[in-house]
């Protein structure tokens, strides 16, 4: 949510927990476009926190047994990936390339995320979950 401009629909204020923070914002943003084939999603903090769901597969690109002890220890500290901290320096972005110093978001962070595969990443992010299970619902045109 830091990144949000100010003038977005909803911010997180007043919510204590991240998914009603989440679901707030994504019925704002869903009533404040208006338009039915519009399927909001927010990733609370930033795309980098999916590829927490499974830190093993930094392994094919980062070899150092530190890295995969590093980066697991991160996501062990927090209930999902998508509650990883959303501080400009706390990011999971952030996060990672303190471990990662050759981390580049548009190769690594596409590749990685091919070798979690989706089925693990819903599995360990909910909201992210809903938002695949939503568009899996609607009707094909």
């Amino acid at each position: 949510f830091y990144g949000l401009p100010k003038d977005f629909p909803v911010q997180d204020a007043g919510h204590s927990s991240f998914m009603g923070k989440a679901e707030r914002a994504v019925r704002a943003f869903q009533q404040d476009i208006g338009e039915k084939n519009f399927i909001p999603f927010l990733v609370i903090h930033e795309f980098e926190g999916l590829l927490f769901s499974s830190t093993a597969a930094f392994a094919a690109w980062f070899d150092t047994p530190e890295t995969i002890s590093t980066l697991s220890a991160i996501r062990s500290s927090f209930p999902s990936p998508e509650h990883i901290n959303d501080g400009r320096e706390t990011a999971p972005s952030k996060r990672i390339l303190n471990v990662c110093r050759r981390y580049d978001k548009v190769l690594h962070g596409s590749l990685i995320a091919l070798d979690i595969g989706l089925d693990t990443i819903r599995s360990e992010c909910p909201i992210f979950d809903a938002w695949v299970r939503k568009l899996e619902s609607l009707p094909g045109e």
